[in-house]
């Protein structure tokens, strides 16, 4: 199969995907669990007084009352995830080429800007391709955690109550617009 083609040499892609999917399981379990326990228990009554079995009542009365604060969690991975730079930079071989094998090293944008903002001259070409990336980066970024905080907003909209854990995400993504790009614009202005 083309997509598993080469050595596995430790320094690919397919490591760099290992390694940020076993770091955003503690975010996403933990957020998660917050959520399961935030449920409150007359929930979990209501649920078995009128019959439900065990598996009923997770399915019906837990994750239905809980299901905005999983999705939360795991929109809070992925945005660990995307925003991971060095640990992929570390993994993931740093070679500008396009590939379809995931044994096969690569390069990403943010690698790429960590590698060679060091080496840029100001007033460069490079530098001005680099600071382009950046860009690009953050509206990939946005086009990502837009629509994202949207979803949410409606599907937040369409509930009669809010759950307790709903309320912090929500504020999450309100708050999203002015911090995620903080690293970002630290960098830029060489503030860090």
């Amino acid at each position: 199969m083309p997509l598993f083609q080469g050595t596995a040499i430790g320094r690919d892609m397919f490591t760099a995907g290992v390694i940020l999917a076993v770091m955003i399981i503690p975010t996403i379990s933990s957020v998660s669990r917050e959520a399961l326990i935030a449920v409150p228990n007359s929930q979990r009554e209501a649920a078995l007084s009128l019959g439900a079995t065990g598996w009923e009542t997770t399915r019906l009365a837990v994750l239905r009352y809980a299901r905005a604060g999983i999705f939360g969690a795991v929109i809070l991975g992925l945005g660990r995830a995307i925003g991971e730079t060095m640990a992929v930079t570390m993994t993931i071989g740093n070679r500008n080429a396009i590939t379809g094998s995931l044994f096969s090293q690569g390069q990403t944008i943010a690698s790429l800007i960590a590698n060679s903002w060091l080496e840029a001259v100001a007033g460069s070409l490079e530098l001005s391709a680099l600071i382009e990336l950046g860009l690009v980066l953050m509206l990939v970024s946005l086009l990502i955690s837009v629509p994202l905080a949207v979803g949410l907003g409606i599907f937040v909209g369409l509930r009669r109550r809010l759950s307790p854990i709903v309320e912090p995400i929500a504020g999450f993504f309100n708050a999203l617009s002015g911090i995620a790009w903080l690293p970002l614009a630290v960098t830029w202005f060489g503030l860090g």
